[in-house]
C-alpha cells in the first residue's frame, strides 16, 4: 500500500476509536507505566457516608451498657426512680464512648466552671443519664427522661428586668422547743415577679402562714387564676426543719400555689444509703398530690440549673459520697451545696452540710468556684458532725467566699429552752472556736474575763430598754446583727424571742439591706 493511503487509513481508525470512547464516556487510558513503576491503580481516600445519630429511644437501657462495660458493677437505688453505678475499672473516655456507641445523645446543658469534676448529660431509651468523673471513678446516674425538666439546664427562659429581692425569713418554732435548730427559709422575688423558695422550715401553722403571708407582702406575681407563681422550690435536704413546710404549705395552701419546678436530691428510704429513715416515697406522693403540675428535678453536682434569672450552680450533691456497701452516717452530709446567682450577686447555700460533704466539695472545685457575696452559715452555726470540731474544709470554703454578708438560720429562744438562744450559739460556739468564730472575734469578751449567761442576758435586756452602755458583744447589736472583726456582717433569722425578716436588694451594684424587722411587725 502506498504511504498516502496508509496515512489516511491510520487517521481514520484513530478518529473512529476516539469517537467510540467519547460516545461511551470512557476515561482516557492511563499512561503506560515503565518497569520501575507499580502497575497497581492509585486509590483515592474513601469517605464513609455520614451516619445519622441513632434514635435514642432505641438505645439499650443503661443497665445493659454498664453490664457490657463491667459485669460486676453494683447498681445502687439512690432514689425512687434514680439509679447509680460507680465504675472503677473504666476510664472517663471508655464510659462516654460506650454510651455514644449505644445510641445515647448529648443534652444541651450548662456545666460548672472552675471544677475538677467532668460532667456530661445524655439521653437514650427514655432515660436522662448524668456522667461524673471523680477520683473514686465514673459515676453514672440515670432517671426517667423528661424534656420539660431538661429545659432548666439552659438559660432560655424569659427573666424580666425588675428588682431582685432576697428575704431571710425567720421560722416560728412552736413545737419541739428543746430542739436547738430552728429551721431555714429563704425567698427570692425574681425580676419577672415570680418567687424561688429555698427550704421553708417546719410544718407548723405559724411557719406555713408566715410563708404564704410573705409571698403576699412581697407582691409575688400571680397566674391568671390568682395563684402565686413559684418558679422553683429548692430543698437542701430531708430534715423536717428544712423540708416539712414544703409539704405543709402544699397541704394547706396548695390551691394558692402554681409551682413549676421542685429541685431536690433525697436518698431513698429506709436507710439504704444513709442512717436516716426518711420516707422518700411518702414525700413524693404528697408532692404529686399538692403540686400536681410541678416538674421534679433531681439535682446533680457539676450542673447549672436556670430558674428565671436565678442560676443554681450545684457544687455538691450526695451521690458524690455514695459507694456500694457504704452508708452516710451523718445525714446532714446529704445536703446540697450550691451557688445561687442573680443580678450578678452570688449566694453560697450549704444547708446543714457537714465536714465530709465540705471536704468533697473543696477537693472537687477550684477556690474561685466558692466566691460569693453572701454566705449561708451551715447547720445553724452548730457543729457539723466532725467530732474534733476542727471543721477544716468548712472553714476553707468560708474563707474562699470573700463574702460581705452572712445569713445565719438560727433564731428565737423559747421558754424552758436552755440549749438555744444567742448565748449558746454566738457566745458559746464563738468563744469555743466553732463555726461562729468565722463571723465574730472569738477573743472579744466584752471587757470581761469570761461571759456568763447572766451577763449576756443583762446585755440583751439593756439593749431592748435602750440603756446599754457597751458598744459590742462579739460584735452583736443585741437584736440579730453580728459584725465580725473584719467587718463581715451576719444577720440571724430571729431576735431573742421572735422571728425576724431581713430583706436584701440584689443588683449589678451589689447588695443593699432594705429592711431588718421583727417578722410580725413587717407582715402587719
Amino acid at each position: 500500500m502506498k504511504k498516502p493511503a496508509l496515512l489516511i487509513l491510520s487517521l481514520f481508525l484513530l478518529l473512529t476509536c476516539f469517537a467510540a470512547c467519547e460516545q461511551q464516556d470512557l476515561p482516557n487510558p492511563p499512561a503506560q507505566s515503565t518497569p520501575e513503576q507499580t502497575t497497581e491503580p492509585v486509590t483515592e481516600p474513601v469517605t464513609e457516608p455520614v451516619t445519622e445519630p441513632a434514635d435514642p429511644t432505641l438505645a439499650p437501657a443503661p443497665e445493659q451498657v454498664i453490664g457490657d462495660l463491667d459485669a460486676d458493677a453494683v447498681i445502687m437505688e439512690i432514689g425512687t426512680k434514680t439509679r447509680q453505678v460507680l465504675l472503677h475499672r473504666c476510664d472517663w473516655e471508655q464510659v462516654q464512648a460506650a454510651f455514644v456507641t449505644a445510641g445515647y445523645v448529648d443534652v444541651k446543658a450548662t456545666l460548672l466552671q472552675n471544677t475538677k469534676l467532668q460532667t456530661r448529660v445524655m439521653h437514650g431509651n427514655q432515660y436522662t443519664l448524668t456522667l461524673q468523673s471523680t477520683p473514686d471513678g465514673v459515676h453514672a446516674i440515670w432517671e426517667p427522661y423528661n424534656q420539660a425538666a431538661l429545659s432548666v439546664l439552659t438559660p432560655n427562659q424569659a427573666t424580666g428586668t425588675g428588682e431582685v429581692t432576697l428575704a431571710q425569713l425567720g421560722i416560728a418554732r412552736t413545737e419541739e422547743t428543746d430542739n436547738p435548730m430552728n429551721g431555714m427559709c429563704y425567698i427570692y422575688k425574681l425580676s419577672d415577679g415570680s418567687a424561688v423558695i429555698i427550704d421553708g422550715g417546719l410544718n407548723t401553722a405559724d411557719c406555713r402562714n408566715n410563708i404564704i403571708n410573705t409571698l403576699k407582702k412581697l407582691d409575688i406575681a400571680k397566674t391568671e387564676d390568682g395563684r402565686y407563681r413559684i418558679t422553683a422550690w429548692i430543698l437542701t435536704h430531708g430534715h423536717k426543719d428544712h423540708r416539712a413546710a414544703f409539704t405543709g404549705v402544699g397541704n394547706k395552701f396548695g390551691e394558692q400555689i402554681a409551682l413549676s419546678y421542685v429541685l431536690y436530691n433525697f436518698p431513698v428510704s429506709p436507710g439504704t444509703l444513709t442512717a436516716s429513715t426518711f420516707d422518700l416515697v411518702n414525700f413524693e406522693d404528697k408532692l404529686a398530690t399538692n403540686y400536681p403540675d410541678a416538674v421534679h428535678v433531681i439535682a446533680h453536682a457539676g450542673l447549672v440549673y436556670h430558674f428565671g434569672n436565678l442560676s443554681v450552680q450545684l457544687l455538691y450533691s450526695p451521690e458524690l459520697m455514695y459507694k456500694p456497701g457504704n452508708t452516710i452516717s451523718y445525714y446532714n452530709d446529704t445536703s446540697l451545696i450550691f451557688i445561687a446567682e442573680c443580678s450578678g450577686v452570688r449566694t453560697l447555700y450549704m444547708g446543714d452540710a457537714g465536714e465530709d460533704a465540705a471536704a468533697i466539695a473543696w477537693n472537687t472545685y477550684e477556690r474561685s468556684a466558692f466566691r460569693a457575696d453572701i454566705l449561708q452559715i451551715t447547720h445553724h452555726g452548730f457543729n457539723t458532725g466532725d467530732a474534733s470540731h476542727t471543721w477544716k474544709f468548712i472553714r476553707s470554703i468560708y474563707n474562699s467566699t470573700d463574702a460581705a454578708y452572712c445569713l445565719l438560720p438560727m433564731g428565737s429562744r423559747y421558754v424552758g429552752e436552755d440549749r438555744n438562744g444567742r448565748y449558746t450559739v454566738i457566745v458559746g460556739h464563738g468563744l469555743g472556736g466553732f463555726q461562729m468564730s468565722f463571723v465574730i472575734d472569738k477573743t472579744d469578751k466584752h471587757g470581761q474575763s469570761s461571759i456568763s449567761q447572766e451577763y449576756y442576758d443583762q446585755f440583751v435586756a439593756d439593749v431592748a430598754a435602750g440603756t446599754n452602755t457597751h458598744p459590742t458583744l462579739c460584735g452583736y447589736d443585741g437584736v440579730n446583727k453580728i459584725v465580725g472583726s473584719k467587718g463581715l456582717i451576719t444577720y440571724t433569722s430571729g431576735n431573742e424571742s421572735e422571728p425576724m425578716i431581713t430583706l436584701f436588694s440584689l443588683s449589678a451594684d451589689g447588695v443593699t439591706v432594705k429592711d431588718n424587722l421583727v417578722l410580725a411587725k413587717w407582715l402587719d
